[in-house]
């Protein structure tokens, strides 16, 4: 719209400055033209009170860019036919088309350009259209004409052809600066975020360290107190609590040291199918007691590559999380293992509240945990630990409520090796 406001401004001031001589003013052309910088400006405020309302703005462009080639034909007739200067304004409003509604527009406002151009050809030559009394009619011949004609139709696909790859370019150009950023972004932040977990997890560790031996002390202690007495009903609730939080915070102890200490893993061949099993086997014994419904589906026996102690501690933390999100009675975990081509899926659900989408990238990270007395270091662990292993661990989405936690690991060592050299 400022653009063709400029134009048209240009050409009243033009019109005027040749015309200064008052009779003049009333010669055919220059009431034509005047006629068509009066309405360009009214179609103009009309446009931008469309615009203002904001409904259906691409009906707007295409109304704009094709009005504007009418105007343009008009200016064109006006002039002299299609060997007028004011041709040079369909080119331009190709590049205009592509800039402001996108790539195809540049090939339809050609089209529509082309067209126009082509009407007025016919009509003048067949004197349906008649050069304005004060314009001097043409003396070339047809040949001249069509010759015009062609260059200007050439031109105009010529240059929607080459503005929409130049469009292309910058649109790609524009996406890998994009993507360069937003990559340099996420490394910075990786990159704060190790060093503030390096910090946290070395004072962690020396905390665990400490810790450790007097838990040690606490725990042995308090066997010994309680396999000596006869416990009353009362106190045996008690100290089965006692128990069972200082068997929690020897796990935190344990996870916070595997987390600021890794051990490497040891991969070798191994039967996972059995390692699941028992794993499972042992979990349940457990969980029924809540009242938990437990299910395992294993099938055929498989076999991949993996450090056995890591991956049973992956498992391990997968159902004592999915056990402290479900609901005592109505409880339900189920663990299924299968195998396609190169890939082993391991995968635990539960029928939990599930895990929203919102905190799906960080729940893997270190010290995030949606739980009041959680460290939130289960999950990193067993997301370092597929990495070493060459898989992964992911979210899934569920058709009922809940969250199913899905471990992929490489069936043979090349798989492994080649995912582990690749992180």
């Amino acid at each position: 719209m400022v653009l063709r406001v400029v134009i048209i401004s240009v050409l009243l001031g033009a019109t005027i400055m040749m015309n200064r001589d008052t009779p003049r003013m009333l010669d055919s052309s220059t009431r034509f033209l005047l006629s068509l910088i009066v309405s360009t400006y009214v179609l103009t405020i009309a446009y931008a009170i469309w615009y203002r309302i904001g409904r259906r703005l691409i009906l707007l462009g295409y109304i704009q860019v094709f009005s504007d080639a009418l105007l343009f034909a008009a200016l064109s007739y006006a002039t002299g036919g299609v060997t007028s200067g004011f041709t040079f304004l369909f080119h331009l409003w190709v590049i205009v088309a592509v800039v402001s509604m996108g790539k195809r527009a540049g090939f339809i406002q050609a089209t529509v350009s082309a067209a126009l151009i082509g009407l007025i050809v016919v009509l003048m030559e067949l004197k349906v259209l008649v050069p304005l009394s004060d314009v001097a009619s043409s003396q070339d011949g047809i040949g001249t004409t069509l010759y015009a004609l062609s260059v200007n139709i050439i031109s105009l696909y010529i240059v929607a052809f080459l503005v929409n790859v130049l469009a292309a370019r910058l649109e790609s150009a524009g996406e890998g600066l994009q993507k360069e950023r937003e990559q340099k972004e996420e490394l910075a932040r990786k990159l704060e975020q190790a060093k503030r977990l390096a910090a946290l997890g070395e004072l962690a560790a020396t905390l665990a360290h400490e810790i450790r031996n007097p838990l040690s002390a606490v725990s042995g202690s308090f066997q010994m107190l309680k396999s000596g007495v006869q416990l009353g009903d009362e106190d045996a609730i008690l100290a089965l609590i006692i128990e069972r939080e200082l068997e929690r915070m020897g796990r935190l102890v344990e996870d916070i040291l595997e987390f600021a200490r890794p051990r490497a893993a040891e991969l070798s061949p191994l039967n996972l199918s059995l390692l699941v099993a028992e794993t499972s086997q042992l979990f349940a014994s457990s969980s029924r007691q809540r009242g938990i419904d437990f299910e395992l589906n294993i099938g055929e026996e498989i076999h991949c590559t993996g450090d056995a102690n890591q991956l049973r501690q992956v498992l391990w933390n997968l159902l004592v999380n999915a056990s402290q999100v479900v609901s005592d009675d109505t409880g339900r975990i189920h663990v299924s293992l299968k195998s396609e081509a190169q890939w082993v899926y391991l995968d635990v659900t539960d029928n939990g509240p599930g895990v929203s989408r919102e905190i799906r990238n960080k729940i893997f990270d270190a010290f995030f945990s949606t739980r009041e007395r959680g460290m939130g270091l289960g999950l990193a662990l067993c997301k370092r630990i597929m990495t070493d292993h060459g898989g992964q661990v992911d979210v899934l989405d569920t058709e009922d409520s809940g969250a199913t936690f899905r471990l992929t690991l490489p069936k043979n060592a090349a798989t492994a090796a080649k995912m582990i050299d690749g992180k």
